[in-house]
């Protein structure tokens, strides 16, 4: 896409331009979020043009990696842990450990395929002003999940590839 078929295309909402793009690859619409600085002049960067047309050629291949990270997200998310509790007012404190296993049943999750339905892909994020810092086409693929509701992931690509998780 250009950049004018970008802002024809999408719609400003305060200070960040909103593109509702059907993604054939997620099987859905998805918002695509350009933020811009407070008073910054609504002339998209070619990094925000080159990082859009970056999401929309994802490929298969990226899926398998994106779904892969997903899955590395929610073991690490569920590692076994300790905590200290009492159930009788604070006169006697237990250490209590939970397994991986545990923390996942917690979510109705045992297998890769598990976790993945229980996640979701809502939409892309990027700042304008990116471009003016480095040359790297950047956006973030927003997911919700649900061993992690208050956070959710975020997936950045860099130039098109799978950069990291957070």
């Amino acid at each position: 896409m250009t950049e004018e078929e970008i802002l024809h295309k999408g719609e400003w909402l305060h200070d960040s331009l909103v593109l509702k793009i059907n993604s054939k690859l997620f099987g859905k619409l998805l918002p695509i979020e350009v933020s811009f600085d407070q008073g910054e002049a609504k002339n998209l960067s070619t990094t925000s043009v080159s990082a859009i047309n970056d999401f929309l050629r994802l490929t298969v291949e990226n899926l398998q990696a994106i779904e892969e990270a997903i899955w590395k997200h929610c073991l690490a998310c569920n590692q076994t842990q300790t905590s200290r509790g009492s159930s009788d007012g604070g006169k006697t404190w237990v250490d209590k450990s939970t397994t991986l296993e545990e923390n996942l049943s917690e979510w109705g999750i045992k297998t890769k395929e598990d976790a993945l339905d229980k996640s979701s892909i809502e939409g892309v994020w990027m700042a304008n002003t990116w471009g003016k810092h480095s040359s790297a086409n950047v956006f973030y693929l927003g997911i919700s999940v649900a061993w992690d509701n208050e956070h959710g992931m975020n997936i950045i690509f860099r130039n098109g590839k799978l950069d990291d998780v957070e």
